[in-house]
């Protein structure tokens, strides 16, 4: 079995047995990454941390590999679930920007995008990034749910039960029983 964090589909997967053999989830973070560990070791523990939902561990392990390498997708798209779980949605905006300057047309990080804007109560924004998904996927349902709470927190009721028809007919047309 493998585990993935959020609909980062870029991120490393780890075994369960990976997740079984660390430390439980109340246990206190461990300690930063003894000097010089390979960048790929650091993203493992950090995707272990983040199955063990050691959230503020892993941002610590991925902000020394991104010190080193600030153009690392899976380091920064890792961090980007660490912080969500956070709630540091400026912290996560600032990395989804950092995704979108190297792959501008990721239609799945603008619509995830749209979520940390309305964290942050931008909601104007959370629609531009959600229309800007939209534009380059019509079929992505991460963003009609965006654009649907938006327009939900903007007091427009019938356009938020739109998006949310529109993202479920989408998400259901994915599922095979």
């Amino acid at each position: 079995t493998e585990i993935y964090t959020l609909p980062l589909h870029d991120a490393l997967p780890i075994s369960a047995q990976q997740a079984a053999a660390a430390p439980p989830p109340g246990a206190p973070p461990a300690a930063a990454p003894p000097a010089g560990p390979s960048s790929l070791q650091a993203i493992r523990d950090a995707q272990l941390s983040i199955a063990q939902r050691r959230y503020a561990d892993a941002v610590t392990r991925l902000t020394t590999v991104l010190a080193t390498d600030p153009r690392n997708e899976v380091a920064l798209r890792l961090r980007i679930s660490a912080y969500l779980f956070l709630a540091r949605f400026p912290e996560a905006r600032n990395d989804m920007d950092a995704v979108l300057k190297l792959k501008p047309a990721d239609g799945q990080m603008l619509g995830a995008r749209a979520f940390a804007s309305i964290g942050m109560k931008q909601l104007d924004q959370a629609t531009a990034d959600a229309n800007h998904a939209l534009s380059i996927d019509p079929n992505n349902a991460l963003a009609y749910t965006g654009r649907g709470m938006a327009s939900r927190l903007n007091g427009k009721l019938q356009d938020a039960l739109a998006e949310d028809r529109k993202s479920t007919r989408l998400n259901s047309s994915h599922i095979t029983i």
